[in-house]
């Protein structure tokens, strides 16, 4: 099935679907396929949605809805939330310590949820692309402002709840358009002398401007300084002349803000990336490119897509959303990004095995381990991320247990291991016991994205420093026993063996041959 990438927009919304190696566009019956981020409630019928509720806004000043990403998951008292209402035309009040916005039901006066607004969009979108595409949708990707916290973010998932579609992941519009564009795919593998490459990102929204500086490290994309204003916006530069110096002035001091946010020299720059509308948008591209004496990227990128600045963020989106290889709980954590560190578990006897290896873009890998004592009744799962042999030498992550196990003898009872990484920083562990469906999961945000290219070339240095004492160490382990440790029973891969799935069990025996051992 697929899996649709929405870019919910302040002023307008998107959604994009890329199949067959073709980026796609959904576009509604008109052939349009921007949709205005606007609800207008009537009287006498349901609420209108996009391009009716904005055509009828004039006439239903107090009963249309616009820029309703400003409320979601927002709380009073806020000084800048206070300032955002009282600049809006609606009713909003506040009702058990969340936000309504008044609104007509029945013919009646009704109070809304923000997030029961943005779902009537995210509706229309779910709607004009099952129309599109000539098959249901279920499941979806979405952007979100850099600035958006955890509690802005679960009310994006509430108001996808509230469309019928399930929520897959939040990705920031910077790194979208960034993945879009390829920059998670290094030229090298893995090069110890790299610098990292520093990208400026400019959206030129209609109603204000979005920056971020985006480090790109082996492959990993991260946010490391963001500047949003209101003082340059695309309805301001499409209002005055093409030839006022006014606008794009004002956005290269917006870039100085952001170099000297990030503590950024302007030499370290390697490329700029635009989204919003081209006619706006070249203007304050050009005083960029003239500001930091670096172009734009405007090749074609790693998927022969044409770098367009109105398609930046739902392309990007949308090729992330094709990367989804699952549905249901496990959708959305098989994205093309790169693993820095093994991950993976601590065996009953102490012995660190990888589940998802470092150096690739499989993001997603999945284990089978069985318990190691007769009539275990729960298990404790040790999760590390490291380059040694030993568990205890590598960093734990976490645990996941799993309890109320049905008895049987060890060897027997199978469980899963599931180890997911998504473009957030973030390891997702589930453990389910097969028998049963018991499962037990972690996330956690990953200690190596912290990493500079250094940090991960020391630990594979110590990692190789130490392979002759780590296999001596795993030689002399007897499988067929359980040695309890910290805590009673553990897991060992399916079939007795030391080497699981992903775990190198021909390149174990190599290492060992040729140490001599």
């Amino acid at each position: 099935s697929l899996v649709l990438g929405i870019e919910l927009g302040r002023t307008f919304s998107r959604a994009g679907v890329y199949r067959d190696n073709v980026f796609e566009i959904i576009a509604d019956e008109e052939g349009r396929t921007f949709v205005p981020s606007y609800v207008t409630f009537v009287q006498d019928g349901s609420p209108l949605i996009g391009y009716f509720a904005m055509e009828k806004s004039a006439d239903h000043r107090e009963n249309t809805i616009y820029d309703i990403s400003l409320l979601l998951g927002q709380q009073l008292p806020d000084s800048d939330l206070e300032k955002i209402i009282s600049g809006l035309p609606y009713t909003i009040i506040e009702k058990d310590e969340k936000l309504m916005i008044k609104g007509i039901l029945g013919g009646q006066d009704h109070y809304f949820e923000p997030e029961e607004i943005a779902g009537l969009i995210i509706g229309k979108l779910k709607n004009m692309a099952e129309a599109h595409l000539g098959c249901s949708i279920g499941l979806a990707l979405f952007t979100v402002p850099s600035e958006f916290n955890d509690i802005q973010r679960r009310a994006v998932k509430d108001a996808a709840d509230f469309a019928g579609i399930e929520l897959v992941k939040t990705i920031n519009e910077s790194i979208a358009t960034g993945l879009g564009d390829g920059l998670d795919f290094p030229v090298y593998a893995y090069n110890p002398t790299h610098v990292p490459e520093h990208y400026i990102f400019y959206h030129l929204d209609d109603k204000d401007s979005s920056l971020a500086l985006i480090s790109v490290n082996m492959g990993i994309l991260k946010e490391i300084a963001v500047v949003r204003s209101a003082s340059v916006s695309g309805m301001l530069v499409e209002e005055h002349s093409s030839y006022s110096k006014i606008f794009p002035e004002k956005a290269v001091g917006l870039v100085r803000d952001l170099l000297q946010q990030a503590n950024i020299n302007i030499t370290q720059i390697d490329s700029l990336i635009f989204a919003g509308n081209s006619a706006t948008v070249a203007p304050v591209e050009e005083a960029i490119e003239l500001f930091l004496g670096k172009k734009a990227r405007s090749t074609e990128n790693t998927w022969k897509i044409p770098v367009i600045a109105e398609d930046a963020i739902l392309r990007g989106v949308s090729i992330q959303a094709s990367l989804q290889k699952e549905s249901g709980a496990n959708a959305g954590f098989y994205w093309d990004n790169w693993v820095a560190v093994d991950l993976g578990v601590e065996m009953n006897q102490g012995v660190f095995a990888t589940v998802l290896r470092r150096g690739g873009y499989r993001n997603r890998a999945t284990g089978t381990f069985v318990i190691t004592v007769d009539n275990q009744e729960k298990v404790l799962i040790k999760v590390y991320e490291g380059c040694r042999k030993m568990a205890k030498e590598n960093e734990l992550l976490g645990t996941v247990e799993i309890l109320g196990l049905p008895f049987q003898p060890r060897g027997e009872l199978e469980i899963d291991l599931t180890f997911m990484v998504d473009s957030g920083s973030f390891l997702t562990v589930i453990a389910k016991e097969k028998e049963t469906g018991r499962e037990g999961s972690l996330e956690v945000a990953l200690p190596s994205r912290e990493y500079t290219q250094d940090d991960i070339h020391k630990m594979i240095q110590e990692g190789e420093l130490h392979t002759r004492e780590d296999l001596l160490f795993v030689r002399a382990i007897d499988y067929g026993t359980n040695v309890h440790g910290e805590y009673e029973g553990g897991v060992m891969p399916k079939g007795g063996k030391l080497i699981g799935v992903d775990l190198m069990d021909s390149l174990l025996d190599e290492e060992i041959a040729s140490l001599g051992l």
